[in-house]
């Protein structure tokens, strides 16, 4: 069924009418589980048989759907985030940078030689926000005056604005948690029609690689930017 599917919007449209089929499909196999003493048992017995292998199989297509969305929206650290910050940059009309691994430790005081309290490290979080938040970042210091921090939301709270996506440290970024924008970016509410951008991309010409997707989003966005 997914093949068939030639947009981002038909991708969405699918998903959201295989949820109400599945509703239809779970609320009727709840009825059969009523009418199981019946004396119809053997005609609900094959009805629910029926019902249970088109659940499965609309499950099936929501699980492939929801999957192709992640994929096609997924990419390595090292190309995702520049582009989110030239991204960010160009729609905002106002200079983003990053700052990557910021380390958050965690103290936890112990006896060691009876003297020196014994430091863990915690979760790695890279940022993108404007220039003048990531000033205002770095010219902030843990507790124990090193570059490194005590807690992550503490640490944020040194802005007075919103303008950041904090993310912990991965290998890969997804924008998309299946059919809706993941919760990392709910900042910024307008990635959802990137997202849709680079699904359709993909679509178009599966051969395009992770760059090529990337750099032909911030070239449309110039010309954009340029025309008006």
């Amino acid at each position: 069924m997914f093949e068939s599917l030639a947009t981002f919007e038909d991708i969405v449209a699918y998903i959201n009418e295989c949820y109400k089929t599945q509703e239809n499909l779970e609320s009727a196999l709840d009825e059969i589980g009523i009418l199981v003493f019946s004396s119809r048992r053997l005609e609900m017995k094959d009805r629910k048989r029926t019902l249970k292998n088109r659940l499965r199989n609309v499950r099936e297509d929501v699980r492939e759907c929801r999957s192709a969305l992640i994929n096609y929206t997924t990419f390595d650290k090292g190309v995702f985030l520049p582009f989110l910050r030239d991204y960010l940059s160009l729609v905002e009309g106002e200079r983003y940078g990053l700052i990557l691994g910021i380390e958050e430790l965690e103290y936890v005081m112990a006896l060691v030689s009876k003297t020196y309290p014994l430091n863990l490290y915690g979760d790695n979080y890279n940022i993108v926000t404007t220039e003048e938040n990531k000033e205002v970042l770095m010219n902030s210091k843990g507790s124990w005056g090193c570059a490194d921090i005590d807690d992550i939301h503490e640490y944020l709270g040194n802005l007075d604005n919103d303008r950041y996506i904090c993310l912990k440290d991965s290998d890969k970024y997804s924008l998309l948690d299946g059919i809706n924008l993941s919760d990392k970016f709910a900042k910024y509410p307008y990635l959802y029609d990137l997202a849709g951008k680079i699904v359709n991309m993909r679509l178009m010409d599966p051969n395009l690689s992770d760059s090529e997707v990337l750099d032909n989003i911030l070239n449309d966005l110039r010309d954009k930017n340029k025309r008006r």
